[in-house]
C-alpha cells in the first residue's frame, strides 16, 4: 500500500469515521427521543380529554339527585302528568343545568318515564319511540356516554351530540328506577381535535370501543382506515407504524377511562423525523466539512511529507541509474531532510571516490602509455637505423641526412617534454617525420597525402593518435600490395567536414557515406584512408564489434606497439563514450579509419 493511501486511510479513520458513528448514534437517539415525545404528548392529551370528560361526569352526576324529588318520582312512575307537575320538573332541570356550570354546552335534558313518555327541557312532553331509546331502564347503575343524534326536533337532524345517561336511584331502594339523559353539544370534543396538534403536524382522533371514529379534525387529510383502527383494539394503549395513503404514519392510542373510547394520535413520520433529519443533515454537513478539511490536510501533509519522499525516491532512482550528479534539495528540517542530507553525503563520497579512482586510472594509463612508448621507440629506432645503414652503404648520403633529421624530429615531438596532450600541429609534425622515414624505407610502395584544415591546427588532442593508425595502414594494407598504394590523412571540424569527404573508388563510396553519418558530436575528425588490400567481411565485422563493445582504457596488443583497439580505448577513456574509432573496408580495395575526437581549447 502506498504511503499516500495510508495517509488518507488514517485521516478517514481518525476524522470521518468517528463523525459518522457519532452522527448515526445521534440520529438514533434523536429518533427515540422524538418517538417518546410523541407518546408523551399523546398521553398528556389523553389525560386532558379524560379530565374534561371527568369534569362532565362529576358535574352531570348532580342530575342523579333529581331522583329524590317527588315530582320527578311521580312522573317516572306515571302517577302524575299534570301541567303543574311537568312545569315543576322543568324548573328543577333548569336549576340543575345552571348549577353544573357547563354553560351552553348542555343542549337538552331528557327525563324518561316508565310508561314510555319523555319529558324534555326544550321540546316538552314526547314519546320514547320518537326519541329512539330503549324501554328497559333498569339494571344499569353506571353513567354511560356515547355519540349520536336522538333529538326529536327535525331542525337538529344533521347534528351530532354527546349523550350522558344518568341513572336515578332512590336511596331507600338502592336500585335505579329511572334515567336522565343529558344532550351535550359535540363541539366540546370536536374543538379539542380541531385545535390540538401533535408536534405541530399530527392530529388527534377519538374512536369508540368498537373502532368507529367519533371525532376527527376537519383539516385532517388522512383519516385512519378500518385496518388501522382494528389494531387500536389490541390493549388499552400502544403505538405502531402504519402505511396509509402512500406515506408512513406513526399511531399512538390510549383508552379514555369510564368511556371505553380511545384517543388516537396520528403523526406523519416525515414530521416526526424532521428534527432527527435535521440532526442527520447537520451531521452530513459536518462530515462533508470534515471531508473537505481532510482533503486540505492530506494535501498539506502530502506536500510536507509524501512529496519530499517521492522527490527523494526519484533522486535515488536517478542515482541508481548512474547519475551521480543528482542531489536532494528540501526545505524542511525533519527526518526526511536528514535522510536526504545523508543520501547527498553518500553521493558526494561516491563521486569523490569515483574521481579518485578515475584519477588513479588515468595515472595508470599514462604509465602504461609511457611503457608502450618505450617499447615503440627502440623497435622503431632499430628499423630506422637499419635503414640509415643500408642507405649509407649504398652511398646515398642525402637520404641518410633526411632520414636522420626526420628521426630526430620524430623523437623530439614524441617526447614533447613529457606532455600527454599536444596540438594538432605538433601531432602532424610527428606524423610527417614518421611518414618521411617510411617513404624513404619503402620507396614507391608508399605515397601519402595530408589534408588538414587550418581551423583545427591549434586544437588540443591526445598524443600518439594518428601514428598507430597510419602504421597499421602501412603494415597491414599498403605493404601487402605489390604495386603499392596511396595513404591519405584528412582532418576537419565536425560541423564542416562532411562536405569535404571523398573516396578513392566507387566501391568505397558507400563506406565513405556511412562514415559521414556520424552522431552529432562537438569536436573534430581525422580520416586515415588507404588503397591497400582491405579486410574480408568477416574480419571487418569482428573488428567493428570489438570497437563497439570496447571499454575505455589501454590494452596492450602483445606485439610491442599500439593497435586500433588501443587508440580507441584511449579516446573513450579521455573523451567519453561518444567518441572513438569507426572502420569501413572493402576487400582488395582499401580501408577508411575515422577518428572522432572532442574539442579541447
Amino acid at each position: 500500500m502506498k504511503l499516500s493511501t495510508k495517509f488518507i486511510s488514517i485521516f478517514f479513520i481518525l476524522a470521518v469515521l468517528p463523525t459518522i458513528l457519532i452522527g448515526f448514534f445521534s440520529y438514533r437517539a434523536s429518533y427515540q427521543v422524538l418517538w417518546n415525545h410523541a407518546l408523551h404528548t399523546t398521553a398528556q392529551s389523553v389525560q386532558q380529554v379524560e379530565d374534561m370528560l371527568n369534569r362532565i361526569f362529576v358535574k352531570t352526576e348532580y342530575f342523579s339527585d333529581m331522583a329524590q324529588e317527588d315530582c320527578v318520582r311521580e312522573y317516572i312512575n306515571g302517577n302524575v302528568r299534570t301541567y303543574e307537575n311537568n312545569k315543576e320538573i322543568l324548573n328543577i332541570m333548569e336549576s340543575y343545568k345552571r348549577n353544573i356550570d357547563l354553560g351552553d354546552s348542555v343542549h337538552d335534558v331528557y327525563l324518561l318515564g316508565k310508561d314510555g313518555d319523555v319529558l324534555t327541557y326544550r321540546n316538552g312532553h314526547i314519546s320514547r319511540e320518537k326519541m329512539g331509546v330503549e324501554d328497559d331502564l333498569s339494571g344499569e347503575r353506571n353513567m354511560r356516554i356515547y355519540k349520536g343524534n336522538q333529538n326529536p326536533n327535525p331542525f337538529y337532524q344533521d347534528q351530532q351530540f354527546i349523550y350522558v345517561e344518568i341513572p336515578l336511584i332512590m336511596k331507600s331502594l338502592r336500585e335505579p328506577y329511572g334515567q336522565v339523559i343529558l344532550e351535550l353539544k359535540s363541539d366540546i370534543l370536536q374543538d379539542f381535535c380541531d385545535t390540538n396538534r401533535i408536534m405541530g403536524a399530527g392530529y388527534f382522533f377519538i374512536a369508540d370501543g368498537q373502532g368507529n371514529i367519533l371525532f376527527s379534525p376537519e383539516e385532517a387529510k388522512c383519516v385512519p382506515d378500518s385496518n388501522m383502527l382494528e389494531q387500536t383494539q389490541e390493549g388499552k394503549k400502544g403505538s405502531f407504524l402504519y402505511e396509509q395513503g402512500g406515506q408512513s404514519l406513526m399511531f399512538t392510542y390510549n383508552e379514555i377511562s369510564r368511556t371505553g373510547w380511545k384517543l388516537i394520535g396520528q403523526i406523519p413520520m416525515t414530521s416526526l423525523m424532521e428534527d432527527a433529519n435535521e440532526i442527520r443533515n447537520t451531521v452530513f454537513r459536518i462530515i462533508a466539512g470534515i471531508a473537505v478539511l481532510t482533503i486540505f490536510l492530506y494535501i498539506y501533509f502530502s506536500n510536507k511529507f509524501i512529496l519530499p519522499l517521492r522527490k527523494l525516491n526519484a533522486t535515488m532512482q536517478m542515482a541508481s541509474l548512474g547519475d551521480m550528479s543528482v542531489r536532494f534539495h528540501g526545505s524542511s528540517r525533519d527526518e526526511i531532510q536528514e535522510l536526504g542530507n545523508s543520501f547527498n553525503f553518500m553521493l558526494e563520497q561516491i563521486d569523490r571516490l569515483t574521481k579518485q579512482d578515475r584519477k588513479k586510472q588515468l595515472h595508470l594509463q599514462k604509465a602504461e602509455l609511457d611503457i608502450l612508448q618505450a617499447q615503440i621507440n627502440p623497435h622503431f629506432l632499430y628499423n630506422t637505423l637499419d635503414t640509415i645503414i643500408w642507405q649509407a652503404k649504398a652511398g646515398s648520403m642525402e637520404n641518410v641526412i633526411t632520414t636522420a633529421d626526420a628521426l630526430a624530429d620524430f623523437f623530439r615531438t614524441t617526447l614533447s617534454e613529457g606532455r600527454s596532450w599536444v596540438t594538432v600541429r605538433e601531432e602532424l609534425e610527428m606524423l610527417r617525420s614518421y611518414l618521411t622515414i617510411q617513404k624513404l624505407r619503402y620507396g614507391n610502395i608508399l605515397d601519402y597525402e595530408i589534408q588538414i584544415e587550418d581551423a583545427i591546427l591549434e586544437y588540443k588532442m591526445l598524443k600518439l593518435i594518428l601514428q598507430p593508425i597510419v602504421e597499421n595502414a602501412i603494415y597491414h594494407g599498403l605493404k601487402n600490395r605489390r604495386d603499392g598504394g596511396l595513404l591519405r590523412v584528412r582532418g576537419y571540424a565536425l560541423t564542416e567536414g562532411s562536405e569535404k569527404m571523398h573516396s578513392f573508388s566507387e566501391s568505397l563510396a558507400e563506406a565513405d557515406r556511412k562514415t559521414k553519418e556520424h552522431e552529432k558530436r562537438e569536436g573534430f575528425v581525422f580520416q586515415v584512408e588507404d588503397t591497400g588490400v582491405g579486410m574480408p567481411v568477416g574480419k571487418l565485422r569482428e573488428l567493428q564489434e570489438q570497437l563497439r563493445r570496447q571499454a575505455p582504457g589501454i590494452c596492450a596488443n602483445g606485439k610491442g606497439g599500439f593497435g586500433i583497439a588501443n587508440v580507441n580505448g584511449r579516446i573513450k577513456l579521455y573523451y567519453g563514450e561518444a567518441y572513438g574509432i569507426s572502420v569501413e573496408s572493402a576487400y582488395q580495395e582499401g580501408t577508411v579509419v575515422t577518428i572522432y575526437l572532442g574539442k579541447e581549447s
